[in-house]
């Protein structure tokens, strides 16, 4: 667990320097642990990747590549001190994540995806998609 936390902090600040630079700028100025840090996020999402491909595309083998993470954002519950707590299945005043992942199909569309892993055991699930 201290290792996905580490990776996605990681990914943060990859994140904020993709939101003020251009392509090309961030390519060729990215830090080479963080790109091993995306590739490794990349690596434990697979799963979940390819499950909500198949649940999207209704297909059994699931096709994509130039797969990159486009934003991490950390949420934290609200604490059961509040008048209202959001409804999730983590704990009053635990940090969860959002990561906005980008991916190309062999057809030519690409595809975002919306994971979120709010809930007791920290697993990663889509929340929403949007195919460009």
């Amino acid at each position: 667990m201290r290792f996905m936390n580490r990776i996605l902090i990681g990914m943060i600040t990859i994140c904020c320097i993709v939101s003020f630079k251009s392509d090309t700028e961030v390519l060729a100025h990215t830090d080479p642990q963080l790109e091993v840090m995306e590739k490794a996020l990349l690596q434990q999402l697979r799963p979940v990747i390819v499950k909500s491909l198949r649940e999207i595309y209704k297909e059994n083998v699931q096709q994509y590549n130039c797969e990159q993470v486009l934003s991490i954002n950390e949420r934290v519950t609200t604490t059961k001190n509040k008048d209202k707590a959001i409804r999730v299945d983590a704990i009053h005043g635990a940090q969860y994540f959002e990561i906005l992942v980008g991916l190309c199909r062999p057809e030519g569309t690409r595809i975002e995806m919306l994971f979120k892993n709010d809930t007791a055991d920290a697993q990663f699930y889509l929340i929403n998609y949007r195919i460009k």
